[in-house]
């Protein structure tokens, strides 16, 4: 089997329990559409450098399946509250049970994770109101996670960092200066297109399979 046989075999589990799972067509083209576009990300993502590491266990290849998804998931909900009024609570309960359902699916059950995509779901979030903000603080965000779940071992204090990101400074004095690796402004602004073409992608994919 090739480098990308735990990642391949990570979207198998999480395809496959979609399709077991699902209870109606909407459910279906969701699930599945959050998973194409996370594979959307994975494509790209390998001819970026600082991204072109694959995982060497299926523990590890579920963590980043579930990353790849967390945006796609961000995105979704974004464009939900921006059609229709919803309040906080309700926000928070749709993407609690979306993260928890993806985790599902992987065959994970970790709140410390699901707290950390909370983390990262509220800076995307936050860039997604205005894209005149910088994504720079998300996608650094995003690579140190998407680093820990390649090492396996903690880069972030996530449980220390508060969102949104106001300096650079602040999320550095959170991370663990011994593991930490930048990522340079060309793949930062390339990673935040990605995802918006995985966005783009996700949304397609759903119409196309709720038809």
């Amino acid at each position: 089997m090739g480098k990308r046989k735990y990642l391949d075999a990570a979207y198998d589990i999480y395809f496959n329990a979609v399709s077991s799972s699902a209870g109606s067509r909407f459910e279906l083209a969701l699930w599945s559409a959050w998973g194409n576009g996370a594979l959307v990300i994975d494509g790209g993502l390998s001819a970026i450098p600082g991204f072109d590491e694959v995982p060497d266990s299926l523990e590890r290849a579920k963590c980043v399946v579930n990353l790849f998804i967390q945006p796609m998931i961000s995105i979704w909900y974004h464009n939900w509250e921006t059609q229709e009024l919803h309040s906080v609570e309700e926000m928070f309960e749709a993407r609690e049970i979306a993260f928890g359902n993806v985790q599902t699916f992987l065959g994970m059950h970790s709140s410390d994770m699901l707290s950390i995509h909370f983390i990262l779901d509220a800076e995307l979030t936050y860039r997604l109101n205005d894209l005149r903000k910088s994504s720079f603080y998300y996608i650094g965000m995003f690579h140190q996670r998407y680093r820990e779940c390649i090492k396996g071992a903690r880069i972030v204090e996530w449980d220390k960092l508060k969102v949104p990101i106001e300096t650079w400074k602040d999320f550095l004095n959170r991370c663990d200066k011994n593991r930490y690796e930048a990522l340079d402004a060309n793949s930062s602004v390339a990673t935040f297109a990605l995802i918006g073409a995985a966005g783009a992608r996700m949304f397609k994919e759903f119409k196309r399979i709720k038809g």
